[in-house]
């Protein structure tokens, strides 16, 4: 049975970061209500689905696979812990007043979090946008929140910062005044040195930009923070940065900081692959006469070769797609 370009993109995902040390983390598909109750404001969608288990406590379907991670976390010497998880969450969808079943994977990474740990998972994420795309555009926009934040004022930084995320030139001046850092410049010629150092590193990268529009959620992110984009694929695949405040409102007595993130894999059921246009690579056809070990060997060539083998008795199935044929017929 063949498997979907969502299931696809996880294997190949898994192995990826499993190069890279990080270990996989599986949790349960549901937590106690009170603690994502308690931890509302980091919620990326408000709605939860709940129920009452066989001892009378209030459950729910996790929402959020980060939250479950950094509940359960120790500091272990001082290390830097990685993690990667393929889970599924349930939230209510952006675009319908339901809940959906979403598929994500993605990486967490949690200690003393210094600009190589950033730099290995932006490099990730750029891995990881070209291992799903099958060869079309990519790209991975970054961004500092904390340089933005700081040219906020506090009062309504939070709504100023959804205006900066849709690009609303517009209404920004009339909150901020024609003169300010926001309004009379570009959004890129901000000047963020953290930032700037970081990107120094992937200079010779072209799938990576600096777009100060890029904002995450400022309840769950902090510092750097990043998006990323497929040719064809009409929303954001890949979202993710640092929280350390998300860390240390959960943990404020082990000092961590912690960056990551997710891949919404369902998303690429939008898009094909060439192997998805094709039924199978080679159909092979034999007949009565054709001895069993030359069909045996042939299969063999073929599928060494990483191609997908479909194997008839003289018939070609009706509406079968196929990029080659092999007639065996004797």
């Amino acid at each position: 049975m063949s498997i979907t370009p969502q299931e696809k993109a996880a294997l190949n995902l898994r192995e990826l970061y499993e190069k890279f040390g990080y270990k996989y983390y599986r949790m349960n598909k549901f937590e106690e209500y009170d603690f994502y109750a308690k931890n509302k404001q980091s919620l990326i969608s408000n709605g939860i689905i709940t129920f009452t288990d066989v001892n009378g406590k209030l459950m729910a379907l996790k929402p959020d696979v980060t939250l479950s991670i950094i509940k359960n976390l120790h500091d272990v010497n001082g290390l830097t812990q990685k993690f990667y998880y393929d889970e599924k969450v349930y939230r209510v969808s952006k675009n319908h007043n339901s809940f959906r079943e979403i598929n994500q994977v993605g990486i967490e990474t949690v200690g003393k979090i210094d600009n190589y740990f950033i730099c290995e998972v932006i490099n990730l994420a750029l891995e990881s946008l070209n291992l799903i795309s099958n060869g079309r555009k990519f790209i991975l926009d970054v961004s500092d929140l904390d340089a933005l934040k700081n040219l906020l004022p506090e009062n309504n930084r939070e709504y100023i910062l959804n205006l900066i995320a849709e690009k609303n030139s517009h209404e920004l001046k009339k909150i901020l005044g024609e003169d300010h850092a926001l309004t009379k410049n570009n959004f890129n010629n901000l000047k963020s040195e953290k930032l700037n150092n970081i990107l120094e590193i992937f200079k010779n990268e072209n799938n990576i930009n600096l777009d100060f529009s890029t904002v995450n959620d400022p309840n769950y992110y902090n510092g750097i923070v990043f998006k990323g984009y497929i040719e064809g694929v009409p929303e954001c695949i890949l979202s993710g940065g640092q929280y350390d405040k998300l860390m240390s409102r959960m943990h404020n007595n082990l000092n961590l900081n912690a960056i990551g993130f997710a891949i919404y894999t369902d998303l690429l059921a939008g898009i094909n692959d060439e192997n998805e246009i094709y039924d199978a690579d080679i159909l092979i056809l034999y007949d009565d006469n054709t001895p069993i070990n030359k069909i045996l060997e042939c299969v063999k060539n073929y599928t060494g070769s990483n191609m997908r083998v479909n194997v008839q008795k003289n018939i070609i199935p009706e509406n079968f797609k196929y990029k080659k044929l092999v007639n065996l017929n004797a």
